[in-house]
């Protein structure tokens, strides 16, 4: 979120950039609370126990998912050319083939 209020330029529309952000933010909050809430609300040591298990198993389902995936995405993902190029802003000690091309509007 921070990136993306930083480096609007960067983006063709940066709220959508941040709101992703956001929105990663807040659902990964969500979860944290549901998962507390369901083992605070357990009255046996036992319960507490396996909804703990069964909590952890579904916050890795998507993790799950993609290992599952992976060597039919691999096309999707891989390039010959570079896709993130990094380049410093704000290092006055980097080198001149790295100074990014970009200025804002304080220049």
């Amino acid at each position: 979120m921070k990136y993306s209020l930083n480096h609007s330029y960067m983006f063709q529309n940066w709220v959508i950039a941040f709101s992703m952000g956001l929105l990663q933010y807040m659902v990964t909050i969500l979860v944290e609370f549901v998962c507390v809430m369901v083992i605070v609300v357990q009255n046996s040591p036992l319960n507490v126990v396996l909804n703990f298990i069964a909590m952890a198993v579904i916050s890795d389902f998507d993790q799950y998912i993609y290992e599952a995936q992976i060597e039919s995405l691999k096309h999707l993902v891989q390039r010959d050319d570079p896709i993130l190029i990094i380049r410093h802003t704000t290092s006055s000690r980097c080198k001149q083939e790295e100074v990014a091309e970009f200025e804002n509007e304080l220049g």
